[in-house]
C-alpha cells in the first residue's frame, strides 16, 4: 500500500511538471452599427484565423447569430469563458461606406486563458468553420 501511494504521488508530481501553462488569448468582437439605427447590424470575430472572410458567429445549423447590442454579444462570449477586464481595450471608429452611409464600428477585445490553441474557439463557431466542418 505504501508503494502504491508513493507511486501515485510521483505520478501526480510528474503530470504537474508536464502540464501546459495557461496563457492569454484575445478575440476582438467587431460590431457594426448603422448611424440611422442604433441596433447592431453586423458582428465579426477575430480569433487569429488565417482567413477573415465569413468570420461571423453561427449556430449549430450554420445560421448567423443575431445580437441586438455589443453587450449581448459579450454575454454570449462570456458564457464561453471570455471576459473583459480593466486592462482590455475597446475603441470606436466612425466610417462612411461607398453608399455614403455613416457607420459606427465598435471593437471590444475580450481575453481568455487557455492551455492550447485548440481551446480558443471552444464553444463557438464561425461560418467558415462551419463550412470546413461540413465538407
Amino acid at each position: 500500500m505504501k508503494r502504491f501511494c508513493l507511486l501515485a504521488i510521483r505520478l501526480l508530481c510528474c503530470s504537474h511538471i508536464f502540464a501546459a501553462e495557461p496563457y492569454k488569448v484575445y478575440c476582438p468582437l467587431i460590431g457594426e452599427y448603422a448611424e440611422f439605427n442604433e441596433s447592431l447590424i453586423n458582428l465579426k470575430v477575430d480569433y487569429g484565423q488565417e482567413k477573415h472572410r465569413k468570420n461571423y458567429l453561427v449556430d449549430s445549423e450554420g445560421r448567423a447569430l443575431s445580437f441586438p447590442t455589443m453587450i449581448s454579444a459579450l454575454n454570449y462570449m462570456s458564457k464561453r469563458g471570455w471576459s473583459l477586464d480593466k486592462t482590455d481595450v475597446h475603441y470606436l471608429v466612425n466610417i462612411t461606406d461607398k453608399k455614403e452611409i455613416d457607420k459606427r464600428i465598435v471593437v471590444w477585445i475580450p481575453v481568455k486563458e487557455v492551455c492550447s490553441d485548440e481551446e480558443i474557439t471552444e464553444g463557438f463557431q464561425t461560418r467558415l468553420m462551419f463550412e470546413k466542418g461540413n465538407n
